[in-house]
């Protein structure tokens, strides 16, 4: 059976599972059975994933739902949270303030240089052993 549509004006509390493309699918197939009984969201993003943090080793191909799709569709938590903010909740100030912040942390990242995306600490660090 397929878990019940969710409709405009139903209750607005979310569930985005975290995780690897692969771990996400595992949490949602092995998980609890309510979790698949949920109403489910299926998000068409206007524009291309601006993830960079992790490589495609091949994901993209994967889990893109259609086979002449490229899977830059495919969308991050926090880019997924953003456009179900857009699409769904219709508060698109949240969306673009939501991909603000995952654009500096993703540049904090990569330049090793902590800011307020990343609390002040530098995401990248590895403590000492």
């Amino acid at each position: 059976t397929s878990a019940p549509k969710y409709e405009r004006g139903d209750p607005r509390t979310f569930i985005i599972i975290d995780g690897t493309w692969q771990e996400a699918r595992k949490i949602f197939r092995k998980g609890p059975p309510v979790l698949r009984a949920l109403p489910r969201i299926a998000l068409r993003p206007k524009a291309a994933s601006t993830y960079t943090l992790r490589g495609n080793f091949g994901w993209r191909r994967r889990f893109s739902a259609l086979e002449h799709d490229d899977g830059e569709r495919l969308l991050c938590t926090a880019e997924a949270a953003a456009e179900l903010l857009d699409e769904i909740v219709g508060d698109s100030g949240g969306g673009e303030e939501l991909r603000g912040v995952l654009a500096q942390f993703q540049q904090e990242v990569r330049s090793g240089v902590p800011g307020p995306a990343s609390g002040g600490v530098n995401p990248a660090a590895r403590p000492a052993a």
